[in-house]
């Protein structure tokens, strides 16, 4: 099953952009499974070598969603591209990278770190840059941690310690985290 799902996010179909939210219906499913995201124009800190490329956009993030209320469309769509750094770790670390060539600043508001009205910026960039993919299945977490070993997805942080980047960037979240108390 794992080479079945690692050769979908080869060849994608459909391979979307963040312009379905327009779209009625949402054209992703409401059922378990796997999604990855691929970018371009990326800060060129991320190692993307050994990434999985298509139509030039390269496959660094990958997440699973299952549960009543954690299915694809509610983590693809409301979390990762209509919602905030406090509910995507996406978004945080992609704001993280991004934050000052996109002059976005991070906060802390009560306990949750966001990007508060320059979460607006990430969106923008995210139109012009990110396509992203899914593949359904029951039980996408027993898959996870075995899709990280056999693709490099430079973005996760969990299951992800054996990549070098993954260091880099949990220091610059940290990094982040750090500035946005001083705010």
């Amino acid at each position: 099953m794992i080479n079945k799902i690692i050769e979908h996010f080869k060849s994608p179909n459909p391979f979307l952009s963040r312009d379905v939210i327009g779209i009625k219906p949402i054209p992703v499913p409401h059922e378990d499974g796997i999604y990855a995201f691929y970018f371009k124009n990326y800060p060129k800190i991320i190692r993307d070598e050994n990434t999985i490329v298509v139509n030039g956009y390269h496959l660094l993030y990958v997440g699973t969603s299952s549960g009543s209320n954690q299915k694809l469309r509610e983590r693809i769509i409301n979390r990762h591209l209509k919602g905030d750094a406090s509910v995507s770790a996406l978004r945080t670390s992609l704001g993280c990278l991004l934050a000052d060539k996109l002059g976005m600043q991070f906060i802390k508001e009560g306990g949750d770190f966001w990007y508060g009205d320059t979460e607006e910026l990430l969106d923008q960039w995210l139109d012009n840059n990110a396509r992203f993919a899914w593949f359904s299945i029951s039980s996408p977490r027993d898959y996870e941690k075995l899709i990280l070993k056999e693709i490099y997805s430079p973005l996760n942080i969990i299951h992800n310690k054996h990549h070098s980047f993954c260091k880099i960037l949990k220091q610059l979240r940290a990094q982040q985290k750090e500035s946005a108390k001083l705010v």
